[in-house]
């Protein structure tokens, strides 16, 4: 039973810092296509990647994000370290009177960003598929006047 406790003791005082990290919300703004800044808090949208800002599509995707963020406060839930200055986290935005919503669900949506599978485990993958169904629509669609 010591054993028991001491091994659980250990665990609980190795718990990283951030695991214990309040969420992080406030008026955000998108700084590129998968990282936003929350007062002084640089957050990477944790299972979501876009385009850097100096590729193809970088600045759309910065846009993309930044329209989803609009004037709503932003909550991130921090989920690890992402380098040396900055967090990853789960964010989510309000929607008018309807909840909240997803901000990496939402940008992979907007064809913008992808599931990063590495980090994620698939958690995006259903809203990356329906974004390409979708994408795929649009593109087979008869152009109409």
């Amino acid at each position: 039973m010591r054993v028991v406790f001491a091994v659980l003791l250990a665990l609980l005082a190795a718990a990283p810092l951030w695991a214990q990290t309040p969420p992080v919300e406030g008026p955000a703004v998108a700084l590129d296509g998968m990282t936003l800044r929350i007062g002084d808090a640089t957050i990477r949208l944790w299972g979501v990647n876009a385009p850097a800002m100096d590729r193809p599509g970088g600045i759309q995707a910065r846009d993309a994000l930044d329209r989803l963020i609009g004037p709503r406060n932003v909550e991130c839930e921090i989920v690890g370290p992402d380098g040396p200055s900055r967090v990853a986290g789960k964010c989510q935005a309000r929607a008018s009177n309807e909840g909240m919503f997803d901000l990496g669900a939402a940008l992979i949506h907007t064809g913008w960003a992808d599931d990063d599978r590495a980090a994620s485990g698939g958690f995006y993958a259903a809203a990356e598929s329906e974004a390409r169904a979708a994408q795929a629509a649009t593109a087979q669609a008869p152009n109409t006047p």
